[in-house]
């Protein structure tokens, strides 16, 4: 029975250490697969406005900081069974998986109504921004200078 609960453990950790790095893997694999088989959903060569970018954009944050909550809110909790972890881990991590997939494809469906850039720029500019603000402090205002400029711009003819 110890064996069993340590492998338990081991799970437990695996999920906790690299769930911020599988949802947006997963949340790639489902945009390409949205474009490759059209499912309108998840196809980012449909065109957006800023508004509608504006509250795509709102409701992804909005899910993505619920979904950080529930995930602590879970990880919290002392007593539980492995199948109930599991399937609320399940549930979190498809809400996760859609926030961010909805963040992306809001930004790509934006850009390819207002510029001829290609639309993997924007997820491009999101991770590298991303990750050199952690050694920069002021570089995570171009995301906010971005997405300021997505919401305003003209979309072309």
């Amino acid at each position: 029975m110890s064996n069993r609960k340590g492998e338990i453990i081991m799970v437990h950790d695996f999920l906790v250490s690299y769930t911020w790095w599988i949802i947006p893997v997963f949340s790639f694999f489902c945009i390409i697969l949205g474009y490759k088989f059209h499912i309108k959903g998840f196809d980012y060569s449909i065109r957006l406005s800023g508004g509608n970018f504006f509250a795509y954009s709102f409701m992804s944050i909005i899910g993505f900081y619920l979904d950080i909550f529930l995930f602590s809110r879970l990880n919290a909790i002392e007593n539980i069974s492995y199948g109930s972890y599991l399937i609320y881990y399940i549930l979190i991590y498809l809400l996760g998986v859609f926030s961010i997939s909805w963040y992306f494809l809001a930004g790509m469906r934006r850009i390819q109504s207002i510029s001829s850039i290609p639309a993997w720029s924007y997820p491009i500019f999101l991770i590298v921004v991303g990750i050199v603000s952690n050694y920069i402090d002021e570089v995570l205002n171009l995301i906010f200078i971005a997405h300021l400029y997505m919401i305003f711009a003209k979309s072309k003819a």
